[in-house]
């Protein structure tokens, strides 16, 4: 957290998902979840996926990482902010408006063209920009087991990172 008070124009954007919406993204993801291990046993801890140090999957470290943003985001008001994932989705050219307001860059017809048209089709291509949102807001609650939802959302329930179970 020490670095960002190193930069002078340095502006950083954490955008977060509700955790249930981000742990089926990355058991759905064929190129992420790797096709032998169990989603049951692996949600949490995601020990299948971990090579290194820096590797950050599962529910366990959306914790530990999202409790950094918020931490970055409070001692850094001026260089880091937290960008709501459904807050995206609700209210897609307002926020990206404000974002780019704190970024300092101008928010172009072009920028609105692109958002308007990413936004009018839905590829299923994983990597695709093109989505429709909606569909892609509700796929959690619908393919993630109920088990793993009902421990996610017992678990933040309460807690600092609550108001990410929008």
């Amino acid at each position: 957290s020490q670095m960002l008070s190193l930069f002078d124009n340095l502006k950083v954007v954490a955008i977060v998902r509700h955790p249930c919406g981000a742990i089926n993204s990355w058991l759905t993801a064929p190129g992420e979840f790797p096709k032998d291990a169990e989603p049951l046993s692996e949600w949490r801890y995601a020990r299948c996926r971990k090579t290194a140090l820096e590797e950050f999957w599962g529910f366990e470290d959306w914790k530990k990482v999202t409790r950094l943003h918020l931490q970055l985001e409070k001692e850094y008001p001026d260089t880091f902010r937290i960008v709501q994932y459904e807050r995206l989705l609700d209210a897609l050219m307002s926020e990206v408006k404000q974002l780019f307001e704190f970024l300092e860059l101008p928010f172009t017809p072009q920028t609105e063209q692109f958002l308007i048209e990413s936004h009018t089709r839905h590829d299923e291509n994983q990597y695709s920009v093109y989505k429709n949102l909606q569909i892609v807001r509700n796929k959690w609650q619908t393919e993630l087991a109920e088990s793993i939802k009902t421990e996610i959302i017992n678990e933040i329930s309460g807690t600092d990172l609550e108001r990410f179970l929008v």
